[in-house]
């Protein structure tokens, strides 16, 4: 029987999966958390053989938590259950050695189909992912803007474009406030824009907030 953890900042949601979960013999444990200290907290006092969690949480980036909690629990599986744009996430989800990606618009089924497939060991991304995976080692040039973008370039995007300080950015992140400059004039040329406000309006028609 295997044990989950829900992280979650909606308990709608935690609840819907939690039940959906329960309903099955094959779980034993469902916990839910809503931050990424919470959900360590869990990890640390539990056996834990599956996360499910959102992209972020509370301004928490959850790629960055992952891999965190792989470093002293290198067993636990991971599949993201996020509402943000699959496309671009996926890619992040797989550069973080997790196991999965699904979209929140799917079927509530499909995720427990998810969930089963990667506790069996399986990796569960869309096709098109798995078909741009060998893309990756390519040159950007030939990708997407947004593709190219590394994970913690997208992570200080999104703390840029909701109004954050260079200064605030590099606390958040553990990195120095020059560090995260030169990530915003990476940012700025990948994306082909001029200001935070130029980032903003490319943010929001490509959802990823």
């Amino acid at each position: 029987m295997y044990s989950v953890l829900v992280i979650d900042e909606s308990p709608t949601i935690s609840a819907a999966i939690k039940s959906l979960l329960m309903q099955s013999d094959a779980f034993k444990n469902v916990y839910v958390a809503t931050s990424s200290q919470h959900s360590l907290d869990i990890v640390n006092k539990h056996h834990v053989d599956l996360i499910i969690t959102d992209v972020e949480l509370q301004g928490d980036d959850c790629f960055l938590f992952l891999k965190k909690v792989k470093v002293a629990f290198p067993d636990i599986k991971s599949l993201f259950f996020s509402s943000k744009n699959e496309s671009v996430y996926s890619l992040r989800a797989l550069e973080a050695k997790a196991n999965g990606f699904i979209s929140k618009g799917r079927d509530v089924e499909e995720l427990l189909f998810a969930v089963q497939h990667v506790l069996k060991g399986y990796l569960f991304f869309s096709a098109e992912v798995l078909s741009n995976v060998s893309g990756m080692a390519a040159s950007s040039e030939s990708a997407g803007p947004t593709r190219s973008l590394t994970a913690r370039e997208i992570s200080v995007l999104r703390y840029l474009v909701k109004g954050h300080k260079n200064k605030e950015i590099a606390e958040q992140l553990f990195i120095s406030e020059k560090t995260v400059s030169t990530y915003k004039t990476r940012i700025m040329a990948k994306l082909g824009v001029k200001s935070v406000i130029d980032m903003l309006s490319y943010v929001e028609r490509n959802n990823l907030l």
